[in-house]
């Protein structure tokens, strides 16, 4: 938990954007709670390897194997893990892995990192894919990293609306002051668009102001991307934006965690996997 240096008041913390590293072991995995506990972050969400580092590394059944045994390992620290599905796969393997990592892995979401992959963000196969996201009742994760054109806002756009059933995290959204200002404008159209705010760029205290002003506090959630090999950063800043915000104790409990928990299903203090 961390205080908020205003009243004193001691806010839970989940992180919704962390992504396990391809080949990380104990001792890596030791670093990252350490992170977790320095920084008064109580639950991370785990989210497979996107390929930053190092590429097509394994099929997607086993990464998913691998996230689970990480979250199932360190059930008080992990909120959940998320499922990664490859494009480059098909759309009937991806349709076979999403059902497999949700309902016999006990994954809680699906993640996609498109410009990962060679695919453009509202690649033909996404709509089913979403909606069964939404018939298994667990969200989609999806980045929208600023500077690429695979993984362009405006794609993200044609998929809420073919798909309103089914919630869709847009991740790294405020990597770039334009991005935020296009996520914003999505997720005052689209209730089913939650924003998190990792890669977030320095200057973004008042974007998401902008945001919370714009379209209220519920559809913020708090997200690092967090990477441990190599580490992605050294002081979560989104946290600091928030927490010393001149946002009400009810907006801040309710992007450092609430969002998170109802996004997942997830009751506090949470259970194993998510579950209440």
């Amino acid at each position: 938990m961390i205080a908020d240096p205003q009243t004193g008041e001691r806010y839970p913390v989940v992180d919704v954007h962390q992504h396990l590293a391809a080949g990380e072991d104990t001792a890596l995995i030791q670093a990252r709670l350490q992170i977790l506990d320095r920084f008064g972050i109580d639950r991370a969400v785990l989210l497979p390897p996107s390929g930053a580092f190092g590429g097509k590394a394994a099929s997607a059944s086993a990464i998913n194997a691998a996230t689970a045994a990480v979250t199932a390992a360190y059930p008080d620290r992990f909120l959940c893990g998320v499922a990664h599905v490859d494009l480059r796969d098909g759309a009937a393997e991806c349709a076979r892995v999403i059902e497999h990592a949700v309902t016999e892995t006990g994954l809680r979401g699906v993640a996609w990192h498109h410009r990962f992959q060679g695919a453009y963000l509202d690649h033909p196969a996404m709509p089913e894919l979403l909606r069964q996201c939404a018939r298994l009742g667990v969200p989609a994760l999806i980045h929208v990293i600023s500077g690429s054109g695979l993984e362009a806002v405006w794609r993200l756009g044609s998929l809420l609306r073919a798909c309103p059933e089914t919630t869709i995290c847009a991740l790294d959204g405020f990597s770039s002051t334009e991005q935020a200002g296009e996520v914003t404008i999505l997720a005052r159209e689209h209730p089913n668009l939650i924003c998190d705010l990792g890669a977030m760029i320095s200057v973004s205290g008042w974007l998401i102001r902008q945001f919370v002003d714009s379209v209220g506090p519920d559809q913020l959630v708090f997200g690092t991307d967090l990477y441990m090999n190599p580490r992605t950063w050294y002081a979560p800043a989104p946290l600091y934006e928030v927490v010393h915000s001149d946002f009400s104790p009810e907006t801040k409990k309710k992007i450092l965690a609430g969002n998170a928990l109802a996004m997942f299903g997830a009751a506090w203090p949470p259970g194993p996997q998510g579950g209440a």
